[in-house]
This record gives structure tokens, C-alpha cells and sequence, in this order.
């Protein structure tokens, strides 16, 4: 096919995976894509940058074995996440003031990519919608016609296509309509969505201009991840346009979503993900006024942890300082924007440098981390009494991992891991969070909906 055939051994590993995840009785997220993109389509359409990657899931009309496995688990409701961590910066395009590549266009491309990004995710939940995910609604119309309760052909049709073996079985005994609806909702209930880093920013003042220019950041800031802003992300999939301040400032630089484009972002998102760590301060808009050059793009606003001498928050293993209220906050602003459609926190965590001269227990006792889950999640409490329908919350992370250049010098997990005989030890962390979720999951009367405090495996 036009991205190869489907790689059975990959799709074997995920299987093994989600049925070890399902004895334990862990609900599975399953992220598509996260930042990076196979080689071998950067090198044959150009990654993000081409119309052709705009079809990237649709390769999962070929590879419906991962798919199909998850729709006969054992489990109501399963969460897709086509992407997460929206990539806009391609492998060779930097060119000046941002780099001396011979290639690209550093002002216009991450625009492109983000567009493209943006309509690949939208084919995504199509497909999702139309081939996987079963609507009762949608079930009960197609047997309306049968007063008799028998159960119509096109519902057999979507027993087989589900790959539901145990209501095959009872389909042969029990013939009703409804029941069998009944049942197919409660084995297939997922639900997609997409995940975005979100950033809080802070007017430097209080004066009018500097409170307008932080909102604005929310728009236009590109400088963190390498990503696009939240907004200029969420507006189209939400309500099939880019925000109207970003169509204004950027104008032809903004790439256009044709009629049939708007069509296919018509498919709504079941939840957002945020994955929330840090804020700034907002020091100066670099639209309207002359910046000093930034490793960044067009539409870049200049933040800073500073203000008046005084940081945000206290310091981490990375530039992440400590401020819970950028929580609250956040998940605030996207409830009111986006008709509070359900929400999951899909990361969120405490860094830490890896330091050779600290001993096991040093390591071990993990209590700047205990301080910074306890603060996010008190302000992501605070924002759920107000309104806020969070369903979930991951910890980033579970075990340490790989990040990025930094490789193992940075530590987030709970778990500590002796890299060179890969043993994991609970850290404070891990016990703290362990007896937080036990005393706070009964809590729920001032819960939307009863909430799941997950870790994230990283």
C-alpha cells in the first residue's frame, strides 16, 4: 500500500502489551503518534510538511488488527489519542535567523506542518467514527424498521465487523434489537480525542495591554515544544477554523482550509488532552513591536519567569518552574472556550537532575516531587468544584525515561531505575500517590463524572 504493509511483529508486541495491561485491570490510552514520524515517510513525502501525510492514519484501514483487538477486550470504554504533542518543526528546515540550512522556510513551514497535522487527525477520527466506534443512536436507527425487535442485517453486519465473538454467540440465542445494541455499546464505548501542550501565561501587569497580550500568547506562541499554541489547534477541530485574532495577525502566512476541509473537521472530539507542567510571564508582544531574534517562528510573543525579580516558581531539573495556579487556570480557560467538553490530563510532572554524588536513599526520597503533585492537583480539584469535567489525570511519569537531548540525566518518574541492571524502586512519590488515590477516588460528589487517577507508563 501507499505506506507498506502492515508490520505484524509491531502489531503483535501491542496485543501482547494491552492483554498484560487488561489482567492487571489498567484501562489502556493509546497514543498513534507522539512527536516523532517514521523515517521512511519524512524521507518519501516530507513529513508533515506534504498534503500526503494528511493520510498517515489512514493506514490503519490495513492494519485494523490493533484496532480490532482492542474491540474485543474485556473493557466499556477504551481512549484513542490519533496525536499527541503536535510536531511543527521538520528534520532540515531551519533557515535563517533560526539556522544555516540550505532547505525550507522557517517562517511559513510549521504553519504547513501544524495544518497538516491538524487535517491528518480529522481523516483519523473519521475513520474511527465510521469504521470502529459504535453510536447506539446510529445502531437503533439502522432497527427501527423492526418492530419485532429481530435484529437487522446491517447489525449483524457491525456484530461481525467488531469482532465480538461473545455476542456472535448470543446473537444466535437472543435476536432482539435493543439488547444486542445494549451489548455492543458496552463492549465497544471508546472515545478518540487529541493531546496539546498548554502553557499559562501571566501579564507582566496589570495594565490593560499586558492583560490582553498574555491571552494573545495563547494564540500565537510557538517558542515551547516546538509546538503550535492550544488554541490555534483546537479552534478548528472544534469549531473548523483557526481563531480569528490568528487569521488576523498572520494573514497569508496562514495556510486556508478549503470547503471540503471544513466538511472533515465537522467530526467532533470526545475529549481534549492537556499536558500542563509549567508557566511564564508574558513580556512582550513580537508582532507589533521589534523583538530581539528568537529560536522560533513567526508569531512569537517573549516570556520570562521573572517579574520584578522574583521567579514564577520555584526551579526544576528544566525549565519548568512550579506554579500550580497555571493548572487551574488552564483547565479553566479551555472549559469556557470549548463548552467544557471532557478533559483528561494526559501529562504532568516533576523533573529532576540525575545527580551521581546522591545515594539511593537521597534519590529515593523524592519529596520536591511529592510537593509539586500535591499542589497541580490541588488546583486541578479547585478547577473540577467549579465546573471543570475532568475524567482523568496521568503522572508523568511512571518509570524514568529517555528525554530527549537530555537523554537519562532528567527524572521523572515515580519509580527510580538503575539503568544499568534496570531496577525499579518505588520512590516517595509512588507511595504518596498510591494512598492519594485511594482516600480521594471516593470523594465524588463534587466530581462531573467518577475520575480516574491513572499513571502513565511514560
Amino acid at each position: 500500500g501507499r505506506y507498506g504493509d502492515a508490520n505484524l511483529a509491531g502489531i503483535d508486541h501491542y496485543n501482547k502489551l494491552i492483554d498484560a495491561l487488561l489482567l492487571k485491570v489498567t484501562e489502556p490510552f493509546v497514543t498513534l503518534s507522539h512527536f516523532d514520524i517514521p523515517q521512511e515517510l519524512e524521507d518519501r513525502y516530507g513529513a508533515w510538511l506534504s498534503p500526503e501525510s494528511q493520510y498517515l492514519f489512514q493506514v490503519l484501514r490495513g492494519q485494523g488488527e490493533v484496532l480490532g483487538h482492542l474491540q474485543r477486550a474485556k473493557y466499556s470504554h477504551h481512549e484513542w489519542i490519533p496525536l499527541s504533542c503536535i510536531p511543527t518543526i521538520s528534520n532540515s528546515q531551519c533557515t535563517s535567523p533560526f539556522g544555516n540550512c540550505i532547505n525550507g522556510d522557517s517562517e511559513k513551514e510549521p504553519f504547513v506542518a501544524a495544518h497538516n497535522v491538524i487535517l491528518s487527525h480529522a481523516l483519523a477520527v473519521d475513520l474511527y467514527r465510521t469504521k470502529y466506534q459504535v453510536q447506539t443512536q446510529t445502531l437503533q436507527n439502522q432497527s427501527r424498521y423492526n418492530v419485532d425487535g429481530t435484529a437487522c442485517e446491517v447489525l449483524v453486519e457491525m456484530i461481525n465487523m467488531l469482532f465480538i465473538e461473545d455476542i456472535k454467540d448470543e446473537y444466535s440465542h437472543n435476536h432482539n434489537s435493543l439488547y444486542l445494541i445494549d451489548k455492543i455499546q458496552k463492549e465497544q464505548g471508546g472515545r478518540i480525542g487529541i493531546t496539546l501542550h498548554a502553557l499559562w501565561y501571566e501579564p507582566i501587569s496589570d495594565s490593560s495591554l499586558d492583560k490582553l497580550a498574555a491571552e494573545q500568547s495563547f494564540f500565537m506562541n510557538w517558542l515551547v515544544f516546538n509546538s503550535p499554541p492550544i488554541l490555534q489547534s483546537l479552534d478548528p477541530l472544534i469549531y473548523g477554523q483557526y481563531p480569528a485574532e490568528t487569521r488576523e495577525i498572520l494573514g497569508s502566512i496562514l495556510p486556508e482550509f478549503s470547503s471540503k476541509d471544513q466538511e472533515r473537521l465537522k467530526t467532533e472530539l470526545d475529549f481534549i488532552g492537556i499536558n500542563h507542567y509549567t508557566s511564564f510571564f508574558h513580556v512582550q508582544d513580537c508582532i507589533f513591536s521589534v523583538c530581539e531574534p528568537l529560536l522560533g517562528t513567526e508569531g512569537f510573543t517573549r516570556q520570562t519567569t521573572l517579574k520584578n525579580g522574583i521567579h514564577i516558581g520555584e526551579s526544576t531539573g528544566m525549565l519548568l518552574r512550579v506554579y500550580p495556579q497555571g493548572m487551574e487556570k488552564m483547565v479553566t480557560y479551555v472549559k469556557e472556550r470549548y463548552n467544557n467538553i471532557p478533559m483528561f490530563v494526559t501529562e504532568n510532572g516533576y523533573c529532576e537532575k540525575t545527580n551521581s554524588s546522591s545515594t539511593i536513599e537521597e534519590s529515593l526520597y523524592d519529596v520536591k516531587r511529592v510537593e509539586y503533585m500535591a499542589g497541580y492537583l490541588d488546583a486541578l480539584s479547585t478547577a473540577m468544584r467549579k465546573g471543570a469535567d475532568v475524567r482523568g489525570y496521568f503522572a508523568w511519569s511512571l518509570l524514568e525515561n529517555f528525554e530527549w537531548l537530555s537523554g537519562y540525566t532528567k527524572r521523572f518518574g515515580l519509580h527510580q531505575t538503575e539503568y544499568a541492571t534496570l531496577e525499579q524502586t518505588p520512590k516517595l512519590s509512588a507511595a504518596w500517590y498510591k494512598e492519594f488515590i485511594e482516600t480521594k477516588m471516593a470523594v465524588k460528589s463534587l466530581m462531573p463524572e467518577p475520575v480516574q487517577m491513572l499513571l502513565s507508563s511514560g
